[in-house]
């Protein structure tokens, strides 16, 4: 079955938000994501899943675990799964580029072998992809009807996606005790996925962006994946049931990453997809190279750059063979990966009190990690003035004075993160 699409992603210049409603809004002008480019205290550790594991003699390729205890800790876990044959060895950048940040950063090895668009793809089973899906991730034997004969797929619990995460975070607790892994797994010994940060490739993208219907992630990162249902083999088809469905992961935790190229994931069915996960209330796709972060607050993007092994526009977006580089050497998309990962934080509610006739007191909720800036002007239609030094966030709400300049005066915040 062969489709072709030719299709011109929007291009959107960055603009600058305005002051509606008393709330502060995203301004494209806010300082770019930091990346913390000292290599000095990151650490790889390998871990074959039969190590955590006795009972896992498959699909026993190293899992990537990468720290950096040289900057500031985040609380969540990043996780990523490899696309359809891969292995976490493949996706290095991406892991560090999460541990620069501060997160804890997972590359796990999964049963992937086999693409679920050739089993799902004309299935007349409405909830294939699901139930082929949940088989990779939970474990279990799902069969429905593909074509008019009976399919089936069957993974063991033990070489289940939430089993080997389990067994590594359980092995990895014991094993570097002061690293406190175990603070990703429940009571029962299941994992505690509000604090979380899944992410994948291509069919690994595809279990994130499912994890995230079904479990209360922190984020779903989704590169280069979707689930196009043609049923008996009917053009033009839809996006699986699944993707469209309620979840339990609000949309705003989901983001999304395609080439305009790729010829596996075809650029008009990602963006169905991504209008399924309820992402255009964020902003229309954007093509990253001709914008800047926060890229308008979009949570959907698109790249045109040619890969770095001028061939594989599939994984261009986060392969390590096939990423552009930028002229230093580093992922072209880096920033891209960042926003994806720590950006937009959540913007602080200003609560503004007059403590005198001519004084007033600003307060604001902060979050680790992020700089806040109190700026005012008396006149919406003018330029907003720094008033005061930066704020460094830690989680406590601060709290600053102001004098009155006689004029109505407006204030708001910006973050830089």
């Amino acid at each position: 079955m062969a489709r072709r699409h030719t299709v011109t992603p929007e291009k959107q210049p960055d603009t600058k938000a305005t002051l509606t409603g008393g709330k502060t809004l995203w301004l494209a002008c806010l300082f770019g994501l930091a990346f913390y480019a000292t290599a000095s205290g990151q650490t790889l550790q390998l871990v074959r899943p039969s190590q955590t594991d006795p009972n896992i003699t498959q699909f026993d390729n190293y899992h990537y675990i990468y720290l950096n205890t040289n900057v500031t800790a985040r609380p969540q876990l990043f996780v990523f799964l490899p696309g359809t044959g891969g292995a976490p060895s493949g996706y290095q950048d991406v892991l560090k580029t999460a541990a620069n940040l501060g997160f804890r950063a997972i590359g796990l090895m999964y049963d992937d072998p086999v693409t679920m668009n050739s089993l799902c793809g004309d299935a007349t089973n409405a909830n294939a992809y699901e139930l082929a899906r949940l088989a990779v991730i939970n474990g279990g034997t799902n069969a429905f009807n593909d074509g008019g004969t009976a399919t089936s797929i069957s993974i063991t619990s033990t070489d289940s996606i939430t089993n080997r995460l389990v067994k590594l975070l359980l092995y990895l607790a014991t094993n570097n005790p002061s690293q406190n892994w175990s603070q990703y797994l429940s009571v029962s010994a299941g994992l505690n996925w509000p604090q979380i940060i899944i992410a994948g490739h291509s069919q690994g993208a595809g279990h994130a962006g499912l994890i995230g219907k079904t479990q209360p992630v922190a984020r779903s990162l989704m590169f280069a994946d979707t689930d196009w249902w043609t049923p008996n083999g009917q053009l033009p088809g839809q996006p699986a049931n699944w993707i469209t469905n309620p979840g339990v992961t609000a949309p705003e935790y989901f983001f999304g990453f395609v080439h305009t190229n790729d010829p596996l994931i075809l650029y008009p069915d990602e963006i169905a997809a991504w209008d399924g996960y309820g992402l255009p209330q964020f902003g229309s796709p954007l093509l990253v190279e001709s914008n800047s972060a926060p890229y308008v607050g979009s949570h959907e993007f698109t790249t045109g750059l040619t890969p770095q092994d001028g061939t594989n526009y599939h994984g261009a977006t986060v392969a390590d063979s096939a990423t552009p580089l930028a002229a230093d050497g580093t992922p072209a998309y880096q920033l891209v990966w960042q926003f994806m990962m720590i950006g937009p934080p959540e913007l602080p509610q200003l609560q503004i009190s007059l403590q005198t006739q001519n004084q007033v007191v600003v307060s604001f909720g902060t979050f680790t990690n992020f700089t806040y800036q109190v700026q005012t002007t008396t006149n919406l239609e003018s330029s907003w003035i720094n008033d005061g030094a930066p704020v460094a966030g830690d989680g406590a709400t601060k709290i600053a004075t102001f004098n009155l300049a006689g004029l109505a005066e407006f204030f708001r915040c910006t973050v830089q993160y």
